[in-house]
């Protein structure tokens, strides 16, 4: 990220990343109790709701939180919560206030936007691992334009080594070290979490994002591993509401930090929290069967609540009649053959062996075993045959983002042949602005079932294409493309067997924007873009596209009126547009401003003198307080677009300030001296 950058958004910026599983807990740490509901064991107390973990269905784990002034509140049992899965009260619970092992990913930002920051950075990283306990475990992973990993021993020594090594250089990757983050835990069951240290902004260093992971492809991965992120903005001029964002949709929360000195203090108190979580357990009474459910734990008044998807079972009934083999789901059939499984999988009735990604089998299981893999194919097969003992087992089929179960019984002395008819077919999908028009690469596709089982949730999805070819079971879909600001869907028939061509129409045109200071002028790099719906006098406008830090802006916005937004410095400006369908507009948006460098001197023409704060206010009257427009902290010079007119440019130091009045004239630089010394 250049200086010019850095001095717009942070002085410095970091990124930690923690993730943790509970392995084992302590069984003379669990009680169980009745439903008792008790109101004020921590009266004032918030309840922070991180995660449900599903990983033993039926049985579900809350981890939980319970904070009075920000510090954890222990020695609550089971008596003190109360647990309600859509709106039914569960019982009875078990809670246990002390959590076992931590496995955690130590993630630390190594560009050079953190350049000031890295010390601090560094000693708040090598502190949290200062305080895991010996049979925690843990990775340290850097991240500048590339993701890497710096540490995986989990020797503290060599981890602490690794982080005092480390530079600040190059650009930032952020959204690739968060989806890297949290992939690290995609198997990882029981307790977890991200924490993350950041000034929100992803760069190549030309204000545009570098990752090759979007943020939604990192909220995605992060809700279906079921990962809580908890956000740290670090510094004055953070972008709050995308950090906030990932802490609200994950289930974490959001920290600020606006001086580097206080992220020692602030991690340390983020792992005494995460030591202090609850673990909330009950027995869920609801079908394991993919949909969406709605759990809300309490602690007297106070209440924290968390959606999650419950698994899903597809085990189908085999049957033993090769005669039906066009009617049913799976067939299978005792026949001469070498004794074991021998199966494949056909698209649809009637169909011929398919290739699929896998095949694997699991034990029956029982009433006190968790079923266990004990047979997995090669990748990319069509048929394959595998010894087993005689008995019952599961079998598994994985066909691009289709899985299905079966049940199979292994004969003494015989084979089995087993026929999985997959029902699926293929869609072929592409994008288009408008009808006749060119198609065009889609921010993303994507695929649901309008009704059913998860309508909210995407069954495969694809990022920055142009066409996209898919698996789907057959029946109904609803299929989605996502271009920038616009979105179209819709609703198709899937026929298993058959492939099926799909074309998305938009209806919406591409705006370019940019922003000037005078009509006519040259374009300037704006803080923030940004386009909202038309307010109707009600106070109903939304902004329905934003971008920060560019010096042009193309966007696609669906056919309509629109406002249209630009922020530089303490200059912003509007005009209402209207996009046609299938049209480009080239919008530039005149903020009437003028540029301020203001400097503070001991005499006139001295040397700059470095000030606790240099500020811009409104001229004021005689009748309200000036409102202060725009300011900056502990610098020597301040450098900002503001709008045409009068105002008040200010400095204080040593709890003194000192003032001059100004006037602003469009596309002109004004450049003011304010003496300390005397006048």
């Amino acid at each position: 990220m250049s200086a010019r950058w850095l001095s717009r958004l942070l002085v410095a910026s970091g990124l930690l990343v923690v993730g943790f599983t509970s392995e084992s807990r302590a069984e003379d740490e669990a009680v169980s109790a009745p439903r008792v509901n008790t109101q004020n064991s921590a009266a004032g107390a918030e309840v922070v709701l991180n995660q449900v973990d599903t990983s033993a269905y039926p049985k579900v784990s809350i981890f939980a939180t319970v904070l009075r002034g920000g510090v954890p509140v222990d020695k609550l049992t089971a008596t003190d919560f109360r647990v309600r899965e859509d709106e039914v009260d569960q019982e009875p619970l078990t809670v246990t206030p002390k959590l076992a092992s931590l496995n955690a990913v130590v993630t630390v930002d190594t560009s050079g936007s953190i350049k000031k920051a890295l010390p601090d950075v560094q000693l708040a990283a090598s502190g949290f691992i200062d305080n895991l306990n010996t049979e925690d475990k843990f990775t340290v992973i850097g991240f500048a334009r590339e993701v890497k990993v710096l540490s995986s021993s989990g020797d503290k020594l060599q981890a602490k080594s690794a982080i005092a090594a480390t530079n600040a250089r190059g650009d930032t990757a952020l959204y690739d070290a968060v989806y890297e983050s949290v992939a690290r835990l995609k198997d990882v069951k029981g307790r977890k979490a991200v924490i993350l240290l950041s000034d929100g902004v992803d760069d190549n260093g030309e204000g545009k994002q570098l990752s090759k992971h979007s943020l939604d492809e990192g909220l995605e991965l992060a809700k279906q591993v079921n990962v809580p992120v908890y956000t740290v903005g670090l510094g004055s001029e953070i972008d709050e509401s995308v950090l906030k964002k990932v802490a609200e949709v994950t289930g974490g929360r959001f920290y600020l930090a606006p001086k580097s000195t206080d992220l020692k203090q602030l991690y340390d108190n983020i792992g005494k929290q995460l030591m202090g979580q609850y673990s909330i357990e009950y027995t869920s009474n609801l079908p394991a069967d993919g949909t969406v459910h709605r759990v809300k734990l309490s602690q007297g008044s106070a209440f924290g609540s968390k959606e999650y998807v419950s698994p899903k079972s597809t085990t189908t009934v085999a049957t033993t009649s090769t005669e039906e083999i066009q009617k049913t789901t799976v067939v299978t059939k005792v026949a001469n053959l070498p004794p074991g499984l021998h199966v494949w999988a056909i698209p649809a009735e009637g169909g011929q062996p398919t290739q699929v990604d896998r095949f694997q089998v699991f034990s029956d299981g029982s009433q006190f075993e968790q079923p266990k893999a004990v047979a997995s194919s090669d990748y990319n097969v069509t048929k394959w045959s595998t010894p087993l003992a005689p008995g019952k087992y599961s079998v598994q089929v994985k066909k691009g983002q289709h899985v299905m179960n079966s049940k199979v019984e292994v004969p003494e002395g015989g084979g089995v042949q087993h026929v999985i008819n997959l029902n699926i077919g293929v869609l072929q999908v592409i994008a288009k602005m408008n009808e006749g028009g060119e198609r065009v690469k889609v921010t993303k596709f994507f695929v649901r079932f309008p009704t059913g089982e998860h309508p909210d949730q995407n069954f495969d999805t694809e990022y920055n294409a142009e066409t996209w070819s898919t698996i789907v079971p057959a029946g109904k879909v609803r299929v989605f493309a996502v271009r920038d600001a616009a979105e179209t869907s819709k609703e198709i028939e899937i026929v298993a067997g058959k492939t099926q061509q799909e074309v998305l129409i938009f209806g919406a045109g591409v705006v370019n924007a940019i922003a000037t200071l005078t009509t006519g002028g040259e374009r300037m790099r704006a803080e923030k873009f940004w386009i909202s719906t038309i307010d109707s006098g009600f106070g109903d406008a939304k902004q329905i596209a934003v971008e920060y830090n560019a010096d042009t802006w193309k966007q696609s916005v669906p056919q309509g009126k629109y406002r249209l937004f630009a922020k530089i410095g303490a200059a912003q400006a509007s005009k209402e547009i209207e996009v046609q369908s299938g049209g480009v507009q080239n919008e530039a948006i005149v903020m009437n401003a003028g540029i301020l460098e203001l400097i503070a001197t001991e005499k006139t023409g001295g040397t700059r003198v470095k000030v606790d704060e240099m500020y811009l206010k409104e001229k004021g009257n005689n009748f309200d307080e000036p409102k202060i427009l725009d300011r900056d902290y502990s610098t020597d010079r301040y450098s900002r677009v503001v709008p045409v007119g009068d105002f008040v440019a200010g400095v204080k130091i040593k709890g003194s300030n000192r003032e001059v009045p100004i006037h602003i004239e469009a596309g002109k630089k004004l450049q003011q001296e304010i003496v300390l010394g005397g006048e």
